[in-house]
């Protein structure tokens, strides 16, 4: 993603202008993939930065969170966290592709991610000392790279979501700001509704589960950024005073002008998979408004595996 010195100029002026008219064009939910098609080309399919074509990844219709089809990560038995494979969905205005025409060009400022998620019977939950296993990131590339800083030099700042389980911290999110004077991670627990590191809410293996997060980001140089989760509808975290993004001070920083615009598909793992299991998504939705559990209520249980009758 190299420019010439002219070319970024260029793209700096055009998004600077563009950010006047941030997030008019698009109202409500502007993507959805539930993989009802069968297939794996519809989305996630990114130029750079992972794509549905690996093994690990197929469409199914045997553990589905509604309709008849849904995504599966396949996870065997032994595999390190670096052959762990990964997809992304770029959408408004994010300089790789492919951009799905719905809400191309807009900066997402304030956007809302919602998806099902599964973990297969007797899934093992890795890392027993800080929470590595991740579902989603959630970020904004922009028009510079960000190699100094820390981490995903074609990242501006992101956030990752992680299952909160009993044998780790709880930590459903963190946030990663490329060093800013706040710190470079910040990171988000369970903090509302009653819910707390030492109260918290728990999520199993063998079920769907709806989580939402909403990722506002916060205006230059002010510490108002918003973040919040729900699980089946139940509000967990919620945030009004994030620091995602730093200006560019000449050596790194984002470029402002951009908004949210990748989603990541990220099942990694921070020891060798214990055993085959899986990782199920379905119903993946990109909003600009809160979206809910709607009419649809609480996704069931699935059916057990491997049930034995003992008379």
């Amino acid at each position: 993603m190299k420019k010439t010195g002219l070319s970024l100029c260029m793209a700096a002026f055009a998004a600077s202008v563009a950010l006047l008219d941030a997030q008019t064009g698009v109202s409500g939910v502007f993507f959805v993939e539930g993989w009802e098609s069968g297939t794996l080309s519809g989305s996630f399919n990114s130029t750079y930065y992972g794509t549905l074509s690996s093994s690990q990844f197929r469409v199914q219709n045997s553990v589905v969170g509604s309709g008849n089809w849904a995504f599966e990560h396949r996870l065997p038995a032994g595999v390190p966290a670096p052959s762990i494979q990964y997809a992304t969905q770029h959408f408004g205005d994010a300089p790789a592709g492919p951009v799905p025409a719905s809400g191309r060009g807009e900066h997402f400022h304030d956007l809302y991610v919602q998806y099902k998620i599964a973990y297969s019977p007797g899934f093992t939950f890795q890392n027993r000392s800080s929470p590595t296993l991740k579902q989603l990131i959630i970020g904004t590339q922009d028009n510079r790279r960000h190699d100094d800083p820390c981490c995903n030099p074609w990242v501006a700042h992101y956030m990752t979501i992680y299952p909160p389980q009993p044998a780790e911290v709880h930590l459903l999110a963190e946030a990663n700001n490329k060093q800013a004077a706040t710190g470079q991670w910040i990171g988000f627990t369970q903090n509302v509704g009653g819910f707390s590191p030492s109260n918290p809410f728990l999520i199993q293996a063998g079920r769907f589960y709806t989580v939402e997060v909403r990722r506002g980001l916060n205006d230059p140089g002010q510490d108002n950024g918003i973040f919040q989760m729900w699980i089946d509808g139940t509000l967990l975290s919620d945030y009004r005073s994030v620091r995602y993004r730093v200006p560019f001070n000449g050596s790194f920083g984002a470029d402002v002008a951009y908004g949210t615009n990748f989603v990541m598909i990220s099942d990694y793992v921070g020891e060798p998979v214990a055993s085959d299991q899986s990782v199920y998504y379905d119903d993946v939705k990109i909003s600009t408004r809160y979206i809910g559990l709607g009419s649809a209520g609480i996704s069931p249980p699935m059916a057990p595996a491997n049930v034995r009758l003992i008379r």
